[in-house]
């Protein structure tokens, strides 16, 4: 602070308020942290100014609102920019991206239902997805497949999870489980194995079983024929499936080529 003797000069008063104002610096506001919603839906942004007043722009340049809460909705994903004004001094800008599901619709994909397996024997699962690619996860988290079918085996009981991604967005998640048998000392049918044949010729295949009743699968999941034979017509190239099962077991796969 400086004292004068004397009345200043007009020209001296405005050197002495150049000298020692110093404009405030405003701190970005504190906002909140990124989000996903469903389409349509109302949800609510916050942010805590240095000082001041709050604007909100989305896209940038474009005020939507004033104020430390925000109240909207929003059809597509969307950056919001906020900043503070005091005394016409701005503040730096922060942002807050809101991602858009179509809730309504984007459903969790339709798998199997729970079954039972040989342990470590090759199994076939299929499911369906409303939209986007399918990611199957055994622990959640470990991914093991993708895709509306996966081959796979399991050496333990397990709870298989499902979901879609489409645009980045993820559909709800369901779930199945796997219980898992000691199949051993009762093997796989003694059946064909890989086998040529001419197009769409008809073809009969025979197997034999330690025990129990053969079920012959094609494709994997799906039951053509029960019993020690198996005929059909092949239009290509055939992956056919057979096993046995007794009332409290079933044996391994065996598979042949058509």
């Amino acid at each position: 602070m400086r004292v004068y003797n004397r009345v200043l000069a007009p020209s001296e008063r405005v050197l002495v308020c150049d000298i020692n104002y110093v404009d405030p610096v405003l701190a970005a506001p504190v906002v909140s942290n990124d989000l996903i919603v469903c389409m349509d839906s109302i949800f609510v942004l916050n942010a805590i100014p240095d000082s001041g007043v709050v604007y909100w722009e989305s896209p940038l340049g474009t005020q939507v609102a004033t104020g430390n809460s925000f109240v909207t909705s929003t059809n597509q994903n969307r950056t919001y920019h906020v900043y503070s004004v005091l005394n016409g001094i701005y503040s730096d800008t922060a942002m807050i991206n809101v991602g858009v599901l179509n809730c309504a619709n984007f459903l969790s994909p339709v798998g199997p239902s729970d079954t039972t397996v040989c342990i470590d024997s090759l199994v076939i699962f299929s499911a369906s997805a409303d939209s986007g690619v399918i990611y199957w996860e055994s622990p959640l988290g470990t991914v093991i497949g993708t895709g509306n079918t996966i081959t796979t085996s399991f050496a333990n009981t397990a709870v298989v999870y499902l979901y879609s991604l489409s645009n980045g967005n993820y559909s709800d998640t369901s779930s199945f489980n796997v219980s898992v048998q000691n199949c051993s000392n009762f093997s796989a049918p003694d059946g064909p194995g890989d086998t040529l044949i001419c197009e769409n010729d008809y073809a009969t295949f025979m197997a034999t079983a330690d025990s129990g009743t053969i079920y012959w699968e094609t494709p994997l999941g799906t039951v053509h024929t029960i019993g020690n034979s198996f005929s059909d017509a092949f239009a290509q190239t055939t992956n056919v499936y057979f096993y046995s099962k007794t009332l409290t077991r079933t044996s391994d796969t065996g598979m042949g080529r058509g």
